[in-house]
Formats: C-alpha cells, sequence, structure tokens
C-alpha cells in the first residue's frame, strides 16, 4: 500500500502489529514498519519531526541489515523533505 501512496490503508494494515514488531529482535521487520510509520505520519500527521525520526531509523537499519525493500530513494526523499520543515 505504501508503494502506491495509500497511506490510510498502509496505516491500517500495519497497526495490530506495530508494538509487536518494534519490541521484537527482527531488524528487517522494524526497518520496513518504521518506514511505513514514518511515511504516514509525514504524509498523513504532518508530524514531520516525528516521521524523519522514524525514517531515519528506518534507513540506519536497512543500511546495517542490507534488507529494507522500501526504495531507498523515496525514503530519502522523505527524509530531507521532512528536515527542510522542521525549521
Amino acid at each position: 500500500m505504501i508503494e502506491m501512496n495509500d497511506f490510510r490503508r498502509a496505516r491500517e494494515t500495519i497497526a495490530p502489529v506495530v508494538q509487536s514488531v518494534l519490541k521484537g529482535p527482527i531488524e528487517k521487520r522494524t526497518a520496513q514498519l518504521l518506514a511505513v510509520t514514518g511515511a504516514c505520519d509525514y504524509a498523513l500527521e504532518e508530524n514531520f519531526l516525528k516521521a524523519f525520526e522514524q525514517l531515519e531509523q528506518a534507513v540506519e537499519i536497512s543500511r546495517r541489515t542490507n534488507v529494507l525493500r522500501l526504495c531507498p530513494c523515496r525514503v530519502t526523499g522523505w527524509v530531507r523533505t521532512s528536515s527542510l520543515l522542521q525549521v
């Protein structure tokens, strides 16, 4: 859903597992979840600071583990945009 920019549906889809995944040891899922929640906070809530933090964490984990399936270019674009809006 995130690839189609359907942020509301993406958030609804991941809502039941957010807490358990973030507390779990599997970094691959954590990076993916942070990318989705960061994108949703960016696009839906316009909470740019929170989105920036989540997207930065997703990029950091994905670089370390090499597993993020979301296009790194898109995540980097969201991070850049949200950092510009933090003024």
